[in-house]
């Protein structure tokens, strides 16, 4: 079937780039640092759908709200708190943002190419995933460097403002997105399209950002 054909390319678009990455950017991985993320991701998305439960129930099937978005970002900061954990405990930062983004991908995205592979047609919806996994993979990898740098006790007080304001629009990410989204006109019938180019903007700002910053601290430390 050609839906198999599809699967697999985008199971690959999906994981390949962070492998690649990973073996491109980080000498030090081991197994059990990928597991320790891991099991840290997998417990914060837990107390996220127990407080998201508790504090927002039902009204996210009454359509979008301002007040829920933001709700839902500051339910989770919970995963900057857990990136932070893990950083202190002095592993790769690029490696943690890397490994938590494919933690992501493994839960919320594997499942449904599955699913869809086993339909009739081939959905446009595969590939809009496999896109996003490598936008959210260049986005935890900014989170977590700018995170590892806060957490650097020579940081330079230049850096702090812009890296602040960078770290309020990674908690903001997606409000900002749903938003845009929401509220922009689809006069085009571009449909998922423009969440992806809100998020590709979004996430290049961090990543420009993220890498002038960190060029000039850990530069410097050396």
């Amino acid at each position: 079937k050609m839906t198999l054909y599809h699967f697999v390319n985008c199971v690959a678009l999906t994981f390949v780039p962070a492998y690649i990455v990973n073996k491109a950017l980080v000498t030090d991985f081991t197994y059990q640092q990928g597991f320790s993320v891991l099991v840290a991701y997998l417990i914060s998305q837990f107390i996220k759908l127990l407080l998201e439960g508790s504090l927002i129930g039902d009204y996210q099937e009454r359509g979008f709200s301002l007040t829920i978005e933001l709700l839902q970002a500051v339910i989770g900061l919970l995963d900057f708190g857990a990136l932070w954990y893990l950083l202190s405990r002095r592993q790769n930062r690029i490696s943690v943002g890397i490994t938590w983004a494919v933690a992501e991908s493994l839960v919320t995205r594997l499942f449904p190419l599955i699913k869809d592979a086993r339909g009739e047609e081939f959905s446009f919806n595969n590939l809009h995933t496999a896109v996003d996994a490598n936008i959210n993979l260049a986005f935890y990898i900014s989170v977590s460097i700018l995170l590892s740098i806060f957490m650097r006790p020579d940081i330079n007080i230049s850096v702090q403002p812009l890296a602040k304001f960078s770290l309020v629009i990674a908690a903001l990410y997606h409000p900002i997105q749903n938003s845009v989204v929401h509220f922009s006109p689809d006069l085009v019938g571009l449909g998922s399209a423009t969440g992806l180019f809100v998020s590709l903007v979004l996430v290049g700002f961090l990543g420009f950002v993220t890498k002038s910053i960190s060029t000039q601290t850990f530069n410097k430390a050396k």
